[in-house]
């Protein structure tokens, strides 16, 4: 990213509106206009809730709407306009599915970013898709956090969006996509993965990855004990004869469906895990050490990479968090989007 081409002006890039109802959210100042690969940038807002990106808390209790001034579609296709210009007549998309910043969303003095959009180009009238952008962030700081953590996020969506903007995908484009085709084109490629196309959950137990994804548990004659509780559930293996065998490890398999309810395993005990707006979503604490990105005006930023099951060989962290994490089918591995809270 060209930093000369960007300022922050000396008012924070956000600004406190009349009554303290809603914060409002501001990208970085573009001086100069910067030269890039895409004319045009256009945004299919897929988020749920699209009343806000989010919120911070001013050093309070309470909850402020983090909001920007126009839909965020129209604001960052009008901010990358203002920002970016481009000799050619290719169109950059960003199909985003979540963008929240949130200030303390537990005890602790930290806050947190997620992305979560798929990123598309085209210069024939056929979108490719280029990549998906999908990264948990958090910020630290001892004082002003709320200015921080707006500021940060600010810059590091800006940077993103600079960089794919600049990055040249020729050879490097997945698939071949109508204009009408590309909202819809997650979830189509998350069923080519049988279980997330499967009606009805199968009882059994999928001891790897693979099996989980594509529907196939191994065993399904285990006998379950103590099923109405995540916290006391136990698994055993059941004889031929049908007699209570051995019991069965919760770090030997991935996953479990006992009585249509699906948990993860790969840790001390079974945890939870929910199908909801077809992905698989689980609370897991983050066991690896968060990676600085940087630190500036008194913030610190850290990616966030995966909430990791402790057997995967990340290293520990002294004070592990709990995460909601969502599975990445493609990457094998649960990443997290919402901080809970110091785990147990």
């Amino acid at each position: 990213m060209n930093k000369l081409a960007f300022s922050i002006p000396a008012i924070l890039c956000a600004t406190l509106s009349f009554g303290q109802k809603t914060f409002e959210f501001k990208l970085p100042e573009a001086t100069t206009p910067q030269t890039c690969l895409y004319e045009n940038f256009k945004v299919l807002d897929q988020r749920t809730d699209k009343t806000s990106i989010g919120y911070v808390k001013k050093g309070g209790k309470k909850k402020i709407p983090l909001v920007t001034a126009q839909p965020l579609d129209t604001y960052l296709s009008e901010y990358y306009s203002a920002a970016m210009t481009s000799p050619s007549k290719a169109d950059l998309v960003a199909v985003i599915y979540d963008l929240t910043v949130e200030e303390m969303p537990g005890d602790a003095p930290v806050g947190t970013i997620h992305f979560d959009m798929d990123i598309y180009c085209s210069v024939t009238g056929r979108y490719s898709l280029i990549c998906t952008v999908d990264t948990f962030y958090e910020v630290t700081g001892k004082k002003d956090l709320t200015n921080k953590l707006v500021r940060s996020a600010g810059n590091l969506l800006t940077k993103c969006l600079v960089d794919i903007s600049m990055t040249n995908v020729l050879g490097r484009t997945i698939g071949f996509y109508r204009w009408e085709e590309i909202a819809p084109s997650r979830a189509l490629r998350r069923k080519t993965f049988p279980i997330y196309k499967a009606s009805n959950a199968r009882n059994g137990i999928y001891y790897s990855k693979m099996e989980f994804l594509y529907n196939k548990p191994s065993d399904t004659t285990f006998m379950a004990e103590n099923a109405e509780s995540a916290d006391k559930l136990s698994l055993r293996a059941a004889d031929k004869d049908g007699t209570r065998g051995e019991k069965i490890d919760p770090h030997r398999y991935f996953a479990v469906c006992c009585n249509g309810k699906w948990y993860a395993g790969g840790g001390d005990r079974p945890v939870m895990m929910e199908q909801r707006d077809g992905e698989f979503y689980m609370v897991k604490p983050f066991t690896g050490m968060p990676q600085q990105e940087g630190s500036a005006d008194g913030a610190t930023v850290y990616t966030i990479a995966a909430a990791t099951a402790g057997n995967e060989g990340a290293k520990t962290n002294a004070a592990p968090t709990n995460y909601i994490s969502k599975l990445d089918p493609v990457q094998q591995r649960f990443k997290p989007v919402r901080r809970v809270g110091k785990a147990q």
